[in-house]
């Protein structure tokens, strides 16, 4: 192997490279995890943690004619969370059994140079320890867009000449003469000392993509075949396309969950039998999204955000779904204007918004809750500033938008404070809040009502913290259930049904003390059943249970899976189908978790973090 300078001179001659029997690629069989029996390793290797080449695919050329061109664009993604020394390797390549030749974009340090910072270079390397070849390591930036592109330049025989290098960036270009031909293929991210899963950049992937092939003068039929090595942090490999003009690979790092406050509430919705979508603000008030189907074999996607919309740290971000598959979600937005965006299949550029709602003021972080009470029919419902309760409406007969804003009586509440709503039957609703007296308030509204809204009535003479959350389910047609913590910390329930003349309640649960105001959610996942959510003043993750069936009234309080949050950590939950149950709560570290039950567990499962 020699070096030669522009005018074809020798500058080094590196001696001979080794050939290796021609029936196996390189890599990975030469990647060298370990040091050799009492060596250190310059990189630490940590058991838990895979070493090496971590998620790939990989395609063999039997067409006959040698690879002419192979080329793949990709974006340099954002800065690791942490910084351990790890090393990292994304790049397309070919190779011999000898060699690997490839344009390489790196993070840390390797034998080219490097830090805590992206860079590119173009090697010709034998494996880790071998002998390696690199052009220089030009430094780049999150954002920018990399196409790295290797070519065929001339062959005689058994000899072939290369070209490699990240098309538009000066120096990265590393040429080579008279190897042995380049006959496998592959897009990989190959991995070194990794010490914990946020040593990866801290988004879902890298999609290498624009995947172009040439064998000759021909576009070779290209199949990839993935491999997942190392999957710890949820890493894997996904194959978009096979395409040899346009194809795409995915090199994922696994989930990253958001760094989210808390107290926040992580919304949940089932816009279809059997899929989840949750939204959440995180601690840089990014709203965020992310979504999980049975289709999903490698677990939930996401998170993304929704059209950069922004709101204070941990706002609740209330989501509903008016008909299959349509989503709508509710925010007060950084400039205390209420805001709304949208998303169906249809749209095929993804989330529609942020549209302002009438101009609708409210206080940063403020609740704007939803409900749909009939296909395709929104309201929605907040505190105004001046502590009155509105409330807007849409449906697709209103071509000129929503309507609203309209008060509701004339009550007072605590600003933010959560006003939830419940559609009982079609076209009827009922909405709960505490007053600033905290006083348990309900009001009631449907098309008989000429004369609008009827209430507020206090509900049985229930009190609670000013603005606390009263949480309202229905089992089944014109039944209502609510929820609420008291003022001396344990969680209450009241009913009414059109059998009962006024509300009946109030009743305690159990005995365990929830943090006053804090949430108690519920859900019904099949009729007449009752299932409850809520974090108690030890951190704990509860939940209660009630139907026809238990004579001896509500069930629990349970532990669900020693699972520990802050004291009164909002615990949404969500039936995407007939008795099953998904959970969300912020854990003690920041990372959002969930956890499920369904008849055929004995217990509940989980809890899992929706990321790393």
């Amino acid at each position: 192997m020699r070096k030669l300078d522009s005018s074809g001179k020798v500058v080094a001659d590196h001696g001979k490279i080794m050939l290796r029997a021609g029936n196996q690629p390189l890599m990975p069989l030469n990647v060298v995890t370990r040091p050799p029996e009492g060596e250190k390793a310059a990189i630490p290797i940590v058991p838990a943690f895979g070493s090496g080449w971590i998620v790939y695919t990989g395609w063999t050329n039997g067409t006959g004619n040698p690879i002419s061109s192979f080329r793949t664009t990709w974006v340099v993604p954002p800065f690791p969370m942490t910084q351990s020394g790890q090393l990292l390797f994304l790049f397309n390549g070919i190779q011999n059994s000898s060699m690997i030749y490839q344009p390489v974009l790196q993070w840390g340090v390797s034998a080219a140079g490097g830090g805590n910072y992206w860079a590119v270079a173009s090697w010709y390397a034998d494996g880790q320890g071998g002998p390696a070849f690199h052009s220089t390591l030009v430094k780049v930036n999150p954002g920018d867009t990399l196409v790295g592109v290797m070519t065929l330049s001339s062959h005689s025989g058994s000899n072939f000449s290369y070209n490699c290098d990240f098309q538009g960036i000066a120096n990265t270009g590393l040429p080579i003469q008279n190897v042995q031909e380049l006959t496998w293929a592959v897009e990989t991210l190959e991995c070194y000392g990794i010490t914990q899963c946020t040593d990866y950049p801290p988004v879902f992937g890298t999609a290498m993509t624009a995947i172009a092939m040439q064998t000759g003068s021909v576009t070779p039929a290209v199949t990839w075949t993935p491999n997942n090595a190392h999957t710890e942090c949820g890493q894997h490999v996904v194959v978009v396309s096979n395409s040899a003009t346009k194809g795409e690979v995915d090199l994922d790092y696994g989930l990253m969950s958001p760094r989210v406050p808390g107290l926040a509430q992580v919304d949940s919705v089932s816009r279809s039998k059997d899929k989840l979508d949750i939204f959440a603000t995180d601690n840089g008030g990014v709203i965020l999204t992310a979504a999980w189907e049975p289709d999903f074999a490698d677990g939930w996607h996401g998170w993304w955000n929704i059209n950069g919309g922004r709101a204070a740290a941990g706002a609740p971000v209330h989501g509903v779904s008016r008909s299959t598959d349509h989503l709508d979600v509710f925010v007060t937005g950084t400039d205390n204007y209420v805001y709304t965006a949208a998303w169906q299949p249809s749209f095929t550029d993804g989330w529609h918004g942020w549209w302002r709602i009438n101009n609708g003021i409210a206080t940063p972080g403020a609740h704007v809750t939803a409900v749909s009470r009939s296909t395709d029919h929104l309201d929605i419902f907040v505190v105004g500033t001046d502590g009155r309760v509105y409330t807007a409406a849409w449906e697709p007969d209103f071509t000129d938008g929503w309507h609203g804003w309209w008060p509701i009586g004339n009550i007072r509440v605590p600003a933010g404070a959560p006003i939830y709503a419940v559609s009982r039957s079609t076209n009827k609703l009922d909405i709960f809040c505490t007053d600033v007296n905290g006083v348990i308030q309900t009001a009631a509204w449907e098309p008989d009502f000429t004369d609008g809204w009827h209430g507020w009535w206090q509900i049985q003479g229930g009190r609670a913290a000013p603005g606390a959350s009263v949480t309202a389910v229905s089992r089944s047609t014109d039944h209502l259930d609510i929820f609420v913590v008291g003022t001396d910390g344990r969680v209450y329930t009241a009913a009414w049904e059109p059998d009962f003349t006024s509300w009946h309640g109030w009743w305690p649960i159990g005995a365990i003390h929830v943090p006053a105001g804090a949430a108690v959610h519920c859900v019904s996942r099949s009729t007449n059943k009752l299932d409850i959510f809520c974090t108690d003043t030890s951190g704990n993750t509860q939940t209660a249970a009630w139907e026809p069936d238990f004579t001896d009234g509500w069930h629990g309080w349970w532990v669900i899976q020693s699972g520990r949050a802050a004291a009164g950590a909002p615990i949404t939950a969500v039936s995407r189908s007939t008795d099953h149950l998904d959970v969300f709560v912020v854990g003690t570290d920041s990372r959002v978790y969930t956890a499920a039950w369904e008849p055929d567990f004995t217990s509940w499962h989980g809890w899992w973090a929706l990321g790393r």
